[in-house]
């Protein structure tokens, strides 16, 4: 017996560095390190959920200010989550439906449907009234860069959002009228 156990001994080592190593090298290639969430098969990774979380207590903290609670906390990260879920999904829909943003599209979008709370600011306001043509002169200066880039994103956010709606809705109805018209009801108004 102790004349096998020096080899079994080096067996079992070399076997257990070698089974470490190849976990290792599976990990580190694999990139399973820093993924926070899977998504169908799409992968969150630390940084971003990092960035995320941190926008989310910014945002909490002007909503509330002070210190935020191990509860608080806790909260602003399940929202994180579920924000970053329902964005993956929407994208992944996105792509399953061919739906993208033009750049024609975006300008178009931004010159006719200004963000609701430039409906109030006094440099497009004529006579009390929101001036549209104000708001179109201001976005085609390009005067304020960081507000073009952040309303830019709003609008490619917003814009997909509005065409899978529109193409759920339109199937809905078109069934809807489908149904009506085979057992005689009106749908039509």
């Amino acid at each position: 017996m102790r004349q096998i156990a020096k080899p079994v001994f080096w067996v079992v080592a070399l076997a257990f560095v070698g089974w470490l190593a190849y976990g290792q090298i599976t990990e580190i290639l694999g990139g399973g390190r820093d993924v926070v969430l899977k998504i169908n098969r799409q992968e969150v990774h630390v940084p971003e959920y990092q960035a995320a979380v941190q926008s989310g207590d910014e945002q909490y903290r002007q909503q509330s200010p002070g210190q935020l609670s191990r509860e608080d906390e806790q909260l602003v990260q399940n929202q994180v989550v579920d924000q970053i879920i329902q964005e993956q999904l929407l994208r992944q829909q996105y792509h399953r439906f061919g739906i993208t943003v033009t750049d024609g599209e975006l300008i178009r979008t931004a010159q006719s449907e200004p963000p609701p709370e430039v409906y109030q600011a006094p440099e497009f306001q004529t006579n009390g009234q929101f001036d549209i043509t104000k708001w179109q002169r201001y976005i085609s200066t390009g005067s304020d860069p960081q507000f073009l880039q952040a309303l830019e994103a709003r609008y490619r956010d917003q814009i997909p959002q509005r065409k899978l709606a529109q193409y759920v809705t339109a199937d809905v109805f078109s069934r809807m009228r489908s149904c009506g018209a085979s057992t005689g009801i009106n749908t039509s108004r």
